[in-house]
């Protein structure tokens, strides 16, 4: 009994690291004075290779209620939709071509408005 024998090529492809957000980032509070111009800046550090950087912003802890998606090439984002008050929640990956890394911890932050 004779065996072929080939030639077989191995392709590595090295994953996407998560962004890492600061833990002073998390558990924010932001009170609002008046009901108008309520943003929030969220940010983080880049890790790794250049990508760019999904964030998504809930209402729920598992991000069931997505209130913003959006895509970036800056390690950071405004919240440019007008926040209610209420507990919010945050996350976000790299994401190059057709790769994509792991989402960023789950950070969360709080809004409060004045009368």
């Amino acid at each position: 009994s004779s065996s072929n024998v080939g030639k077989m090529v191995y392709n590595r492809v090295f994953g996407l690291i998560a962004p890492m957000v600061k833990k002073e980032m998390n558990e924010q509070f932001y009170f609002f004075q008046k009901q108008a111009g309520r943003f929030v800046w969220l940010n983080w550090e880049p890790q790794g290779e250049k990508a760019s950087f999904r964030v998504e912003v809930s209402k729920d802890p598992e991000f069931k209620d997505i209130i913003k998606s959006s895509m970036t090439t800056k390690k950071r984002i405004l919240v440019t939709e007008q926040v209610l008050p209420g507990d919010y929640y945050w996350r976000v990956r790299s994401e190059s071509a057709d790769r994509y890394s792991d989402w960023s911890s789950t950070h969360s932050f709080k809004v409060q408005v004045g009368q």
